[in-house]
């Protein structure tokens, strides 16, 4: 009789400590400047606190979280700094008012 192999690995799952250094590598990575930005991490939820200068750059920290290994929730508490809260995400200059932003 020959022994049976079914190939089943057990990865280790990721502590918070290196959920973290994942979030904050991959966010220096995308030209995002993070040290306004704190990352908590336990049982794979992140919590994303600080402060930025446009939505945008909240958007890309959430979505860079939430990409990270060992991540099953994110919440982004993330502020936007009120001097440039009102510009549009795509093109930086004022949201027309008229379109309901």
């Amino acid at each position: 009789m020959t022994g049976v192999s079914n190939k089943v690995a057990i990865k280790p799952r990721p502590n918070a400590g290196d959920i973290k250094a994942h979030i904050m590598l991959a966010l220096t990575r995308s030209w995002f400047e993070p040290e306004h930005v704190d990352v908590t991490a336990s049982n794979g939820k992140v919590t994303l606190t600080g402060k930025v200068n446009n939505w945008s750059e909240r958007a890309i920290a959430g979505t860079t979280a939430s990409a990270a290994p060992g991540v099953s929730a994110v919440v982004n508490d993330i502020r936007v700094s009120q001097a440039r809260a009102h510009l549009c995400l795509k093109c930086e200059k004022p949201r027309p008012k008229d379109r309901g932003f």
